[in-house]
């Protein structure tokens, strides 16, 4: 931060280095980067954002890596021609698209290795913790899968005693419950090796499902809500239940079908009916029309006389298929009994979000528009999957990353690659990755120059 002083700035403050976060969170179509401030309190400030856009593929295939490194490799150009940013933590969120939810669990023995067994050393440890979760993440799915996110459900004792935290409680078996989502290895491995090229480490990786969350508050996550993202190609799905994501699901449609879907019931072309959306973002509907609402939206001579109203019924009846699709996921979460009353949506398109907000409750389930503080400056509304965004600076700021082995391998790896007597200099009981990182106050003082610019 910095004042005007006769003339010139004089620097009265600057943000902390711990708070300011890198990430790189990624679509169907479209990749942004961004170096932000959260703190604890859940505030987010982007100090700077950029996006890229590839070519889509079609519903039924993944998406063609190749332009994904190349989309990953313009946007970190495009953060400040080749500057040097500092963050403390880097995070990667993966695509709706990329993701699977499964259900998985993993019993271990307590009893100490190479010992005499004795009831009174059958303790659970952090070391046993560590080695349940390890498993949880691998059984079944190794090496094809990488976990993503990983939410412990539950831990047993002993078959038949249930607890949130068995570190220090005596049992002779210890079994975790958990929920996975999990993402190709190969496509993941992909984005990792290639920010690994631009000299960047990943410290989280999460699924999009996970970053949406972020915008929560811990009171809402429960059976009684279902949270529904939309993005331009596809829908996130997440389910809740006790403070804790149980399953997740999405939908291969999204605002692009709206927007194709409206043009074509307005008798326009797509691409003209979103130049003319874009230039009217902050555009709202109340139930009772004003008499502006009946204007014509385009000239008279070119496409007739639709007016705002007639825009709204033409989305809304262009999302019909999307309800379809969300009623269906609906149903089959109802077979792991979870059948939310209330929907909160998020997303990037304003005439998408409005026609499905009229649209769900005939699905017998009330819904709100979730959009976050954020993301409504005018400024930030461009960016894809800003509500996503925003809600993973806000989880890794505010919240305890749960334990992710495949990351952890990774990384390990290159660790590994180290010289020896490199990795003498960190000591064995910290985790190496602090070797990687300037001293603070250096990068402190580096900071404050770059914000300077960013700011002022």
């Amino acid at each position: 931060m910095a004042a005007r002083v006769r003339g010139y700035f004089e620097q009265v403050d600057e943000l902390s280095y711990e708070n300011i976060l890198g990430g790189i969170s990624f679509g169907r179509n479209w990749v942004v980067t961004s170096i932000v401030h959260a703190d604890r309190m859940g505030h987010v400030m982007p100090l700077r954002v950029r996006r890229a856009f590839f070519p889509a593929p079609p519903a039924d295939e993944d998406i063609f890596m190749p332009d994904v490194e190349q989309a990953i490799q313009t946007c970190w150009e495009r953060m400040g021609g080749g500057a040097q940013f500092d963050y403390s933590k880097f995070i990667v969120c993966l695509p709706y698209g990329a993701t699977a939810s499964r259900q998985s669990s993993s019993t271990i023995s307590t009893h100490p290795n190479g010992r005499p067994f004795k009831s009174n050393r059958t303790v659970v440890s952090r070391k046993h913790v560590k080695q349940v979760l390890n498993r949880v993440s691998r059984d079944g799915f190794w090496p094809r899968y990488a976990t993503v996110d990983m939410v412990p459900i539950s831990y047993v004792l002993d078959n038949d005693r249930k607890t949130s935290d068995p570190t220090g409680k005596k049992a002779e078996k210890l079994q975790l419950n958990a929920h996975l989502v999990l993402g190709e290895q190969d496509t993941t491995r992909s984005i990792l090796d290639c920010l690994r090229t631009l000299d960047i480490e990943v410290d989280v990786l999460m699924s999009s499902h996970a970053a949406a969350a972020g915008n929560l508050a811990p009171a809402e996550r429960d059976e009684s809500m279902v949270l529904v993202d939309v993005d331009r190609e596809t829908i996130g799905v997440s389910f809740f239940r006790n403070g804790k994501m149980v399953h997740t699901a999405h939908i291969t449609s999204g605002s692009y079908d709206i927007l194709i879907g409206a043009a074509e019931r307005l008798n326009t072309q797509p691409e003209e009916l979103a130049l003319w959306l874009n230039e009217r973002e902050d555009m709202s509907i109340e139930l009772t029309p004003d008499d502006d609402s009946l204007l014509p939206l385009f000239p008279r001579w070119q496409h007739g006389s639709p007016s705002l109203v007639d825009l709204d019924l033409a989305a809304r009846k262009a999302s019909a298929q999307i309800i379809s699709e969300l009623h269906d996921v609906m149903k089959s979460a109802a077979d792991m009994k979870l059948e939310p009353k209330r929907v909160i949506l998020m997303g990037d398109d304003n005439l998408s979000i409005r026609s499905l907000r009229a649209e769900i409750p005939h699905l017998g389930m009330s819904c709100e528009w979730r959009q976050p503080h954020e993301a409504k400056n005018g400024n930030h509304l461009s960016i894809p999957g800003i509500a996503r965004l925003i809600g993973m600076m806000k989880r890794v700021s505010q919240e305890t990353i749960p334990a992710q082995p495949f990351l952890e391998s990774y990384n390990s790896t290159f660790v590994n690659m180290v010289p020896q007597h490199v990795r003498q200099l960190v000591s064995a009981k910290d985790d190496f990755t602090a070797a990687r990182k300037p001293s603070q106050s250096v990068r402190k003082r580096k900071l404050a120059g770059v914000l300077g610019q960013l700011l002022w």
